[in-house]
């Protein structure tokens, strides 16, 4: 009886952060926990069925909870049940305490085991928690959100070349709304490259870029002079961070800084009639989410802005390890654990939903690829090969070419330069980052 306890107590927090966690593996998961609780429950009932009654009543409310999860596959299904597995933890742990304080021979063990099982059953909680509320584990990733310019690592262009205007503030209805502008000094009118930085929506600048990737170049800075060179201005935009802010916030704020610039741009010396719209990660979906409402008036309206730009004026789209089908961002290709459980919270947290069994409303209104159209602008896309999602920039790929619109994706291939990850072209080091560099300068350049 009493190793059945130990097992039994075991068991469930087990369960419990395998669900919070193998976010892929749900319903497995689910049909496991299904049989284990009745499992115990019917040995309990075997031994005692009088003295079970109470553990009996919350395997049998946990039992339904789980099914109706199972077939209606909702957040709140999920998370009724989990409640109802903690409740159940936390009488097995009552019956736990009970059983040492009576064996006076063991109580010293006993006191030790049960406390190291009750901070391992609060870990399982709070993941338990997390996956109801991504936002909590967001927060801990989150940059700063502010009115005024935040001051990052000085990047200087050479003067002689370039005139750079930095902190340009283009709104004023959230926060981090300041974007830096980078043009040619010849006096000759340039297309514009537009871009959105990456960071999993939580943090990131439009300077130094996503902090996340670790590099230890100043990626952004080489980027954008490699575009430069190629006779094109620079705009790189802030925008508010989540789970402070969230979709469509960043969006709407893309939009902003286009119209700020279609308004000021004589100013600065931009033009708005050539624009390639570009980002990497969530940046990517930034960028690909303002040009969808652009050429899709039904997504412009869903997400709150009217089309700020024509067909024509977008002359194309560059995403770097973009994500932009949120409900297949975590199960990673080469899959890694980690990093699915990493893209899920992340992207939970931007959309406001459960990271398990998230709303299907949601997932459906911000999938990007859904949503290509005949109007769409042609597209290089680049992602890497391990523990992140090349399937997405393949699929939206194919949607592109679907309507004959012309389009690249480059994946490293594995077989020939090992794995690569996510955002992995900011390694300055990496020969890949350069192939990517030569393969968008190509791009661009077949475009006229």
């Amino acid at each position: 009886m009493k190793t059945l306890l130990w097992f039994e107590i075991l068991g469930v927090i087990i369960l419990m952060a395998l669900g919070a966690t193998l976010f892929n593996y749900g319903v497995l998961i689910g049909v496991l926990a299904l049989v284990f609780v009745l499992a115990m429950a019917g040995a309990r009932f075997v031994m005692s069925a009088k003295k079970a009654r109470i553990e009996l009543g919350l395997a049998g409310v946990f039992e339904v909870c789980q099914v109706l999860w199972l077939i209606g596959n909702t957040g709140t299904l999920w998370a009724l049940s989990r409640v109802v597995l903690v409740v159940y933890l936390l009488y097995l742990f009552y019956r736990k305490a009970v059983e040492v304080h009576r064996g006076a021979r063991l109580r010293g063990l006993g006191v030790v085991s049960l406390a190291l099982l009750l901070v391992v059953s609060a870990g399982a909680s709070y993941l338990t928690y997390a996956t109801v509320n991504p936002s909590i584990i967001a927060r801990t990733m989150m940059g700063e959100n502010s009115f005024e310019s935040i001051k990052t690592r000085a990047v200087d262009f050479d003067s002689a070349k370039y005139t750079s205007h930095f902190d340009v503030e283009y709104a004023e209805d959230y926060p981090n709304s300041y974007l830096d502008i980078v043009t040619l000094n010849d006096g000759k009118p340039h297309p514009t490259y537009f871009y959105v930085h990456g960071g999993g929506f939580t943090a990131g600048d439009k300077m130094v870029g996503d902090p996340n990737t670790k590099a230890q170049d100043d990626y952004m800075a080489y980027f954008f002079t490699d575009m430069l060179e190629q006779g094109y201005n620079v705009v790189s935009i802030n925008y508010a961070l989540a789970p402070e802010y969230i979709y469509p916030v960043a969006t709407r704020q893309a939009d902003q800084a286009v119209r700020f610039l279609q308004e000021n741009g004589d100013r600065y010396g931009i033009s708005m009639d050539d624009v390639v719209f570009a980002g990497g990660s969530a940046g990517g979906y930034i960028a690909a989410g303002f040009v969808t409402a652009q050429l899709d008036p039904a997504y412009a309206e869903s997400i709150g802005v009217a089309p700020a730009m024509s067909k024509d004026q977008i002359k194309a789209m560059v995403l770097e390890s973009p994500a932009l089908n949120p409900a297949q961002s975590g199960k990673t290709q080469a899959p890694s654990v980690l990093a699915d459980y990493i893209f899920q919270t992340i992207l939970g947290s931007y959309l406001d939903t459960t990271s398990v069994s998230p709303d299907k409303t949601v997932m459906d209104r911000s999938n990007l690829i859904a949503k290509v159209n005949a109007a769409f602008p042609p597209t290089f896309l680049s992602d890497g090969n391990n523990a992140t999602f090349p399937d997405q920039s393949i699929d939206y790929q194919k949607a592109l070419e679907s309507y004959g619109i012309k389009s690249e994706v480059y994946i490293p291939n594995r077989e020939e330069v090992g794995a690569k990850g996510h955002g992995y072209m900011v390694n300055l080091q990496d020969p890949t980052s350069k192939v990517f560099l030569d393969k968008r300068r190509e791009f661009l350049s077949s475009l006229g």
